[in-house]
């Protein structure tokens, strides 16, 4: 559905020259909910501005359905653009007009009758769940309402591809878990391809089915949800994924626990993180009866992305310093990822990673 090979986007200026998107290729597949998230000055909204060209790369080919945008005329373009819509962090909604009237107008020159526009409007106001909100204007709605209107009007001329630049990033939490319920269902319904760009990795886990991770311009990482959750590569990416599954803030809670204060030096903390199936063994229970040691849980939790589930425990290994190396090996035979993790006891820095085995 869509191919970028080779983009780079540089910007020149008086003072210097800005690379904001380097040599970044990808490819995503229709239906796909594609997630592109990197902090602020990543160069994912410049990308994604790429997809539609409303920002032409500097070099590269962007492909979108079939079509090589660069190498369409001004007329075929729009058309073009027609196909893929696009909403925004801020809403970008016309004050003076109502909500019908703002679903309503990209469908400006359609070739619609009057009727034949009202039906479509209102369906698509019942699609995202505000039928009620016809006649009301921005001003009197919420922000997971003008939302949704904006969804609305980015469906109007039936698109194929969505593209979201950080269309959760001014709502509450809650409101946020409802927009992304929204386009959940309409990836599922519309058959739509939906990509989402974000600094939140939790949003990523909700919805994603492939994410690619930014820095400095460049995609660093990227790979389904579960690969990516599972056994990132690169540092960043195992920052994003700690935010998203707390890891980081049990992290940071356990740096006092008193089993940590009173850790002996035979014993070992350790982060254990495992994928599908052994979510469901009890691989705890089996290291005492294999190797005779204890392992005290401090934290776990098991998330579900993509109908599989992750994992991570951290846990402290109490026994034998031979025989915890040896069931440290039992469970990476076993499908599990061990990350020995060194104690500097303060409150803002707890752990410092050493190598997993």
């Amino acid at each position: 559905m869509i191919k970028l090979e080779n983009i780079e986007v540089t910007f020149t200026g008086k003072a210097k020259i800005v690379h904001a998107v380097r040599d970044v290729t990808l490819k995503i597949d229709k239906g796909e909910v594609y997630g592109i998230v990197g902090y602020s000055g990543a160069g994912k909204s410049t990308l994604v501005r790429v997809i539609n060209y409303l920002q032409p790369p500097t070099n590269g080919r962007v492909v979108v359905n079939h079509q090589e945008l660069g190498t369409l005329t001004k007329k075929e373009l729009r058309q073009a653009r027609k196909k893929i819509g696009m909403i925004f962090q801020h809403f970008n909604l016309m004050e003076a007009r109502t909500v019908f009237d703002n679903v309503a107008y990209p469908l400006r020159g359609a070739g619609l009758s009057k009727a034949e526009k009202q039906q479509k409007v209102n369906s698509l106001l019942e699609l995202v769940g505000i039928s009620d909100k016809a006649n009301q204007y921005p001003s009197q709605l919420s922000g997971g309402q003008k939302q949704r209107v904006a969804i609305a009007r980015a469906l109007a001329n039936d698109p194929e591809v969505l593209l979201c630049d950080e269309a959760t990033s001014a709502l509450d939490p809650k409101t946020t878990v409802a927009i992304l319920d929204l386009l959940k269902e309409l990836n599922k319904r519309l058959g739509l391809t939906i990509v989402l760009i974000t600094h939140e990795m939790q949003v990523v886990k909700e919805i994603c089915h492939k994410v690619a991770v930014m820095e400095d311009g460049r995609v660093i990482e990227s790979g389904d949800i579960v690969t990516l959750f599972s056994k990132p590569k690169n540092e960043l990416t195992r920052d994003f994924i700690q935010t998203a599954n707390h890891l980081n803030k049990a992290l940071e809670t356990i740096g006092d626990h008193p089993a940590i204060v009173q850790l002996k030096e035979s014993d070992q903390l350790v982060h254990l993180s495992y994928v599908g199936s052994q979510t469901s063994q009890p691989l705890i229970a089996h290291l005492y009866s294999k190797y005779q040691i204890e392992a005290n849980i401090l934290y776990g939790d098991i998330d579900v992305l993509n109908q599989t589930p992750i994992g991570n425990l951290i846990v402290i290994l109490v026994g034998d310093t031979k025989q915890i190396e040896r069931a440290k090996v039992y469970l990476i035979e076993q499908g599990v990822s061990v990350e020995t993790l060194s104690v500097q006891r303060s409150r803002t820095i707890p752990f410092v990673k050493q190598t997993a085995i």
